[in-house]
């Protein structure tokens, strides 16, 4: 799986490097096969009963 851009608000983050933080509210698009993105996708979830950072 491949991260192509991360949505901040007004900014837009392409290509971000392995020291981009990925932060509440952030849109992220990424590229790969069905199965991995499906299985990230829990990453990108607020946690049951709020809002926030997933744990």
């Amino acid at each position: 799986m491949l991260v192509l851009t991360v949505l901040r608000g007004e900014r837009t983050i392409t290509n971000p490097g392995g020291e981009t933080e990925i932060l509440p509210n952030d849109i992220v698009i990424v590229l790969g096969m069905p199965e991995p993105v499906a299985r990230a996708s829990v990453l990108f979830q607020a946690p049951p009963g709020g809002e926030g950072t997933p744990a």
